[in-house]
């Protein structure tokens, strides 16, 4: 995968999936958060910090789901051809 021997090409291509398949696993998490908390009524006008979309009213509780769900997809989309290299221990992590 990553090898540092003589005559061997460090394959790039992997730890960039890698990294953008935790970022948009994070941005998932944050839209997940933001959607829940605003569902159980975490978030109200009382909150003390940054503007959360759903509790100010920016963008509907749906909208937020369905944003979550569509990272969390491109998330498994770049995670897919890390399986396909590095096998199923991979879906495990």
């Amino acid at each position: 995968l990553l090898s540092f021997s003589k005559g061997e090409d460090i394959q790039w291509w992997i730890p960039a999936l890698a990294l953008l398949a935790t970022i948009f696993i994070q941005i998932g998490t944050n839209f997940v958060n933001d959607a829940a908390d605003y569902a159980t009524g975490a978030d109200n006008e009382n909150r003390i910090g940054p503007t959360r979309v759903t509790q100010s009213g920016l963008l509907s509780a749906k909208s937020v789901w369905i944003m979550a769900a569509v990272v969390f997809g491109l998330a498994i989309l770049c995670g897919i051809p890390l399986v396909y290299v590095g096998g199923w221990p991979i879906v495990f992590i």
